[in-house]
């Protein structure tokens, strides 16, 4: 089923295609008529840049069309998009992308007014999906082609003087018209090519940050404790949240504790995050997974503005330092297919921690990570949560 957890996911074109797309944006089109009693709505669309996101978001542009009126960004990056509906907000935005998800896949994330369709929001969609001959349609529908420019303008000014590495073409274009040094498109990895100074890399949509120094690849929630130590050094005058996402170490929350910040743990899922950081009206957010909210880009995870604020970092300290009482011993996120059920883990203990949880977004896909402060703890957790997923990591 293409309906997951807070998006859209489907193999193209066995569970999504033009014709499933187009019955997609009638759907979507009567969800904001009859949740948000707008008539004729107007939203934002765009999609990645890909050959099947460009035959599903024809199908998604004609469906919605029938009901209302569609602004075309064509290829572009999520939070490029959503910006848009940050500073100058519509009926709503969609974005056509697998996301991460590599191979023959296509995807949707869906907006309405401020928030993010997830969960039930998302049920409510499948209902009237499912109820597609019911629905009336508007004649006069237009679908406007726009260049979209106010997302790049608002991002902050590259440090001059460091070498980059990314495999983001439209990062590879800012960097160079923002006065970055030696700007170079290479595939993602854990290494850095030897005339870089950093790594800075994405998802294919673009919302997800990796971050690669001369150490080595800083995970996800390593890199989460650079933001926390970033906005410590701001003076607030009263106490601000961080957004913690349930995969990530829970030495995160000691660490804002003890910067003076409040946390709270949340739940795998950008759009449950992105809902959660506008509602708490919280500063920070992150996910082991790269994807990092920022309050003044309006709660969105938007992975260029991270990068911009890693560089700056770099330029004015000269390295990216995580947090250091971080376990020395911890894994990434894990994906494995599972052929059966199995029960969802999480264990905690002086030094270590890990977790098994179902994926929001692939069918019998579970998600490990785990982290110790010595090997022997490490290999002793990876055993226990080897013996809850029968199966070996």
């Amino acid at each position: 089923m293409i309906f997951k957890k807070y998006d859209i996911r489907g193999k193209y074109p066995d569970e999504i295609n033009k014709k499933v797309a187009e019955k997609l944006g009638r759907a979507f089109a009567y969800y904001i008529y009859c949740e948000e009693n707008i008539l004729v709505p107007t939203i934002y669309l765009g999609r990645d840049n890909t050959e099947i996101s460009k035959e599903v978001v024809a199908g998604f542009r004609k469906g919605f069309s029938c009901f209302g009126n569609v602004i075309y960004f064509g290829p572009c990056l999520t939070p490029q998009l959503f910006f848009n509906q940050v500073v100058n907000p519509l009926s709503g935005a969609v974005m056509v992308t697998a996301s991460h998800i590599e191979g023959s896949y296509s995807g949707l994330k869906l907006q309405v007014g401020e928030e993010f369709l997830c969960e039930e929001k998302i049920e409510r969609l499948k209902t009237y999906f499912e109820e597609d001959s019911g629905f009336f349609t508007y004649d006069g529908g237009e679908v406007e082609k726009r260049e979209e420019n106010v997302y790049f303008e608002t991002l902050p000014q590259v440090p001059r003087g460091i070498s980059i590495a990314t495999n983001n073409f439209s990062w590879a274009i800012f960097f160079l018209k923002r006065g970055g040094g030696l700007i170079s498109l290479v595939p993602p990895g854990d290494k850095l090519p030897p005339y870089s100074d950093i790594g800075l890399f994405s998802d294919r949509d673009g919302d997800r940050l990796r971050v690669v120094t001369r150490e080595g690849e800083l995970l996800g929630d390593r890199l989460l404790s650079v933001f926390i130590s970033l906005y410590a050094r701001e003076n607030w005058d009263e106490p601000q949240l961080i957004l913690i996402e349930d995969k990530c170490s829970p030495v995160l929350h000691e660490m804002a504790a003890s910067l003076g910040f409040q946390s709270k743990k949340v739940p795998t899922g950008h759009s449950i995050i992105k809902n959660e950081m506008k509602k708490l009206g919280a500063l920070l957010g992150g996910e082991l997974s790269g994807h990092f909210y920022f309050r003044e880009r309006g709660g969105i995870d938007d992975a260029l503005y991270g990068a911009c604020l890693i560089l700056k970092e770099l330029k004015d300290h000269g390295e990216i330092k995580p947090f250091h009482k971080l376990p020395k011993f911890a894994t990434g996120e894990i994906r494995i297919k599972l052929k059966r059920e199995f029960k969802e883990k999480c264990i905690v203990r002086e030094g270590t921690f890990g977790i098994v949880k179902r994926s929001g977004t692939e069918d019998k896909v579970a998600v490990i990570r785990y982290e110790a402060d010595n090997e022997d703890d490490f290999y002793q957790i990876k055993k226990e949560l080897e013996e809850a997923i029968g199966c070996h990591l």
